[in-house]
């Protein structure tokens, strides 16, 4: 083998879980587990991302417990959609749509406030079936158009203003100067400037959708190059200052609560996030699939539904929902019980995460268990509007806290599978380097390792690496004469 190839021998780290069972952490797995079919060595360096369709195809699908459970504005939605996977992406995107819409709902985790507001990527190639995911976006547009319509309304009133002659009037009318312009759904594409304004206008809430990821990622990757930290504070409602160069603007953002949802190709996952220890990766739900193209007939047929039109009505029934919650608050928690249980569950992923892939991983669940609480607290509040509640405080019931559960450990098998495929500086898998050293003999010479990760394509130099590492964590050690003992 040639040592310049060593970029191309990385394999998939990590084994998805189609029964959504936790990881295994046996410690046991052969070496020859490392190798994988000729379809799924991957290339996976600093610069390169990529999936396979054999691993795209592999990833669990959301449980169809999960959809008898849901409220029942999501439930008949879902049922919409004729596939698995359609379901689960419009499922993923409406819950984070609406998480962008329900503001006046908050609970209290780890000591702090925080708000329903989610990150979601869907990451499939064209012709899978993510464009379900157009149909969740279309829940807010009766809540968008509400804003742009009081905006506009504003704006009118300010300009007459500005056409008297007695500044004064101008002055009673609007103590705070020009109105805000609020809207939902902030463009991707927009400017540096005209973002940032969004955000100041509308107290720091709005909602990035784009159905093209790249959108947002042109706009990540401009100079000003503020905006990944922005979105990393926002996950948890961090106060945003931000000064613009050349104007002496300076602009504070007060408790943002912004969601981010995206759909994209396997390629277009690195210009928004383009490494695995980046701090955007572990805010995110991911959803990753693919499924076999099929020709579907679009002619109309006779009783039909126009899905456009279906779902814009429902964005009318999210309006009424956010309104209704807007005049009754909620403070919503868990019972104790289902506190119990999150923090036994989450224990059990920390310690199976952290032995297979490190701490940079386990970064992942620590957040997860954020997104948990999150998914619960909306669905429980779509279920007070259902009900038309109106206490202040909302406790979860138990089909709400199981539904979040189920869901969270699928989108951990997504987002685990995510972490592996992703570019890591200079981080090992911690999995690959005990499977590595499960195989190793318990007396041996630099050669016999090599000669051993030659039988599964590891490099040389990769096999330097393992030894180093393994030295480091004191499971190796080495004599004066070269040889190794475990």
């Amino acid at each position: 083998m040639n040592d310049n190839k060593e970029a191309e021998e990385k394999p998939s780290d990590v084994n998805i879980n189609t029964n959504h069972q936790p990881i295994s952490n046996s410690g046991n797995e052969k070496l020859t587990d490392l190798g994988q079919d000729k379809d799924a060595v991957q290339a996976n360096n600093e610069n390169s991302f990529s999936m396979t369709n054999l691993e795209l195809g592999r990833t669990p699908v959301i449980p169809s417990e999960v959809y008898d459970k849901l409220p029942k504005f999501l439930e008949k939605n879902c049922l919409i959609f004729d596939t698995e996977r359609e379901k689960d992406v419009f499922l993923t995107g409406a819950l984070t749509i609406l998480s962008g819409c329900l503001n006046s709902v908050m609970g209290v985790y780890g000591q702090k406030n925080v708000y329903p507001n989610l990150n979601c990527f869907i990451i499939a190639p064209p012709a899978s079936g993510k464009g379900t995911f157009v149909y969740a976006k279309i829940l807010g547009n009766a809540l968008h158009d509400k804003l742009v319509e009081e905006s506009q309304k504003q704006k009118r009133k300010y300009d007459a203003v500005l056409r008297q002659t007695e500044p004064p009037k101008q002055l009673d009318l609007f103590e705070n100067g020009k109105p805000p312009f609020k809207i939902l759904f902030i463009p991707g594409n927009s400017s540096s400037s005209a973002i940032i304004n969004h955000l100041v206008e509308g107290d720091g809430k709005g909602i990035f959708c784009e159905t093209e990821a790249d959108t947002l990622a042109n706009s990540i990757n401009q100079d000003w190059g503020n905006f990944s930290d922005l979105l990393r504070k926002a996950f948890h409602h961090e106060d945003i200052s931000l000064s613009r160069k050349g104007n002496d603007v300076y602009s504070s953002i007060k408790n943002p609560r912004l969601s981010v949802a995206l759909t994209g190709t396997p390629e277009q996952v690195l210009g928004i996030i383009p490494s695995a220890e980046n701090g955007l990766f572990s805010r995110f739900i991911f959803y990753s699939f693919k499924v076999k193209p099929i020709w579907r007939s679009v002619a109309p047929k006779p009783g039909q539904q126009n899905l456009t039109e279906y779902f814009n009505l429902q964005s009318l029934e999210v309006l009424k929902m956010a309104e209704y919650l807007e005049d009754h608050p909620t403070h919503f928690n868990l019972t104790a019980k289902q506190w119990a249980e999150l923090d036994k569950q989450f224990t059990t992923w920390t310690e199976e995460v952290n032995d297979l892939l490190g701490d940079e991983a386990v970064g992942t669940v620590f957040r997860l268990g954020l997104i948990q609480f999150r998914i619960a607290m909306i669905l429980s509040a779509i279920r007070k509007y259902e009900n038309k509640l109106k206490d202040l405080d909302l406790l979860c019931v138990d089909d709400d806290f199981k539904t979040s559960s189920i869901l969270v450990e699928v989108y951990k098998e997504h987002a685990l599978l995510m972490f592996s495929k992703l570019p890591q500086r200079g981080n090992i898998s911690k999995r690959m380097i005990n499977q590595f050293f499960d195989a190793l003999p318990s007396k041996f010479k630099r050669e016999d390792a090599v000669n051993i990760g030659q039988r599964v394509e590891i490099m040389p130099r990769t096999v330097d690496k393992y030894l180093n590492e393994l030295l480091l964590s004191n499971k190796l050690k080495r004599s004066k004469l070269g040889i190794y003992n475990k």
